[in-house]
């Protein structure tokens, strides 16, 4: 016999609990169930451990053959789903089928909502997602903590039809601090976010019937907010030019805040609230419009005050070089600027800004350039590391993916090895910006 035959059953369960891994892969033997049929004291041990049966992988309709088992093993501990057929329905395509795949997968599911603590719902059809969605209406889910609903449609193919709101738990949810949706017309009401700390409500769009209202209303009832992320665009119906001077609204524990695709949506945010805890915003989104309407704003300097006094980290995409010192103006005290995917053709810009207005800052950060205008960012960053070494604020660190480190240790220029001396690998260590 092996030595880990002679183990004691108390050790043994210890080893089967660390050699499990945190990810799931499709058409794959679960780990739980390949440890439960190596022998019989296997089977034993780990048929008496509830809590390695509560985390219950869906891939399609075939799934639904082990979800009564594992519900049953779990005991009555909370319970952790992951429905993702996102693959599966995408090879099949054939239209009007949501209704009929839904039910079988979701019916035992919705037998035990009492126990869940997380949903995690990932299709393909937008049409899915919602129908999905229709099953959580009326039915308590006095332990769920987080629910997670996306699909892979794009945006010009939204369904019109799908443009009423509508509600999802319509029952207590008193622990739900995690809700991330791409149907955003489907929220929890207004009541029922009280608790709520990380909103992703992404897909917006003019054809919904979300307007400047009850945007407004439903973020202002999240007071307990602490993530939001928005993408897509608002019916506004208005530009920033008759907004009130001061804030809209308040989110006194909001920290982080990214804006995905619609630059006006943006703008209306930035402007629309009061954040005083705010650390980080994060802009993936066009900046065509923030020269009108967004760095002249009154609403941005009350007073000669910053808006965002505790702003830390700034994350700008695409064409940000040419704003970099009106952003510099409005964004006063950040201490990093991640500059992500970003054209590095008026690098100029950038030294300008670092070098007379944001002084503030002292990490840059850059990921996914072209390597081929490389030469133009050590050119512009060896000019502001050696302007920032006279003052008061040096520049502490340049922070790179490690391709494009490597790319410039390569380079024998002066202004090449200037940045060297601070250049370090981006990593989860040395930078603490909560998107990233």
């Amino acid at each position: 016999s092996s030595p880990i035959s002679n183990l004691p059953p108390e050790l043994l369960s210890l080893i089967i609990v660390f050699a499990r891994s945190s990810k799931r892969v499709p058409h794959r033997i679960p780990y739980e169930v390949s440890t439960s049929h190596v022998s019989r004291l296997w089977r034993e041990i780990t048929m008496g451990m509830p809590f390695l049966w509560t985390k219950i992988d869906m891939f399609s309709t075939h799934s639904k053959s082990w979800v009564s088992a594992y519900i049953e093993r779990s005991g009555q501990l909370p319970l952790d789903f992951n429905i993702d057929i996102y693959r599966s329905e995408k090879l099949y395509r054939r239209g009007g089928q949501s209704k009929q795949q839904a039910w079988p997968l979701i019916s035992d599911v919705v037998q035990v909502l009492h126990r869940v603590r997380s949903m995690n719902i990932l299709c393909y059809r937008q049409n899915t997602a919602v129908m999905l969605q229709n099953f959580f209406t009326d039915r308590p889910t006095p332990l769920l903590e987080s629910f997670k609903i996306q699909h892979g449609t794009s945006f010009s193919a939204i369904n019109a039809s799908m443009g009423l709101k509508a509600f999802v738990f319509n029952q207590a949810t008193p622990c739900l601090t995690t809700f991330v949706t791409d149907t955003p017309n489907i929220l929890p009401r207004s009541d029922k976010l009280r608790s709520l700390e990380t909103l992703y409500w992404h897909g917006l769009d003019p054809k919904l019937a979300i307007n400047a209202n009850n945007f407004q209303h439903t973020l202002s009832s999240v007071t307990s907010l602490v993530h939001l992320s928005l993408q897509g665009t608002v019916a506004f119906g208005f530009w920033p030019t008759g907004m009130p001077a001061g804030p809209q609204f308040t989110l006194p524990n909001l920290k982080a805040l990214r804006c995905l695709d619609g630059g006006g949506t943006a703008i209306r945010t930035l402007l629309a609230i009061s954040a005083p805890k705010l650390e980080s915003i994060w802009l993936e989104c066009s900046f065509d419009n923030f020269p009108a309407h967004f760095f002249g704003a009154p609403q941005m300097n009350v007073l000669g005050h910053p808006k965002f006094p505790a702003l830390k980290f700034l994350t700008l995409h695409f064409e940000a070089f040419p704003f970099s010192e009106q952003f510099a103006k409005v964004f006063p005290t950040v201490s990093h600027v991640h500059y992500f995917h970003v054209n590095l053709r008026q690098s100029d810009k950038l030294a300008q800004a670092m070098k007379v207005l944001w002084t503030s800052v002292n990490t840059l950060v850059f990921s996914r350039f072209r390597e081929r205008d490389a030469e133009k960012l050590t050119t512009a960053l060896s000019q502001i590391i050696l302007t920032r070494a006279l003052g008061v604020n040096p520049m502490q660190a340049i922070l790179l993916d490690e391709d494009h480190l490597r790319f410039i240790r390569k380079c024998h220029t002066n202004s090449a090895r200037d940045v060297q001396l601070l250049a370090k690998v981006l990593s989860r260590d040395n930078y603490a910006e909560p998107w990233w």
